[in-house]
């Protein structure tokens, strides 16, 4: 297993707000290989999925531009 960085955002990073997004991004890029650390203790109910990686642990920020 090889070893990986972890960047985590403090604060709010707004992944809820970008949910469907996410999603996407998981099932079509990452082939359903990420899952939040929010649904960590019930995975069953998280939209994600039971992916190795963890949105929060690559330092994802979700923010829209105008």
């Amino acid at each position: 297993m090889g070893i990986r960085p972890v960047v985590m955002i403090q604060g709010d990073d707004h992944l809820s707000d970008f949910m469907p997004e996410l999603v996407y991004i998981d099932k079509k890029i990452f082939f359903d290989n990420y899952r939040s650390l929010r649904y960590f203790d019930n995975s069953f109910n998280s939209p994600y999925g039971r992916g190795s990686m963890t949105w929060e642990f690559v330092g994802t920020y979700g923010f829209e531009v105008k």
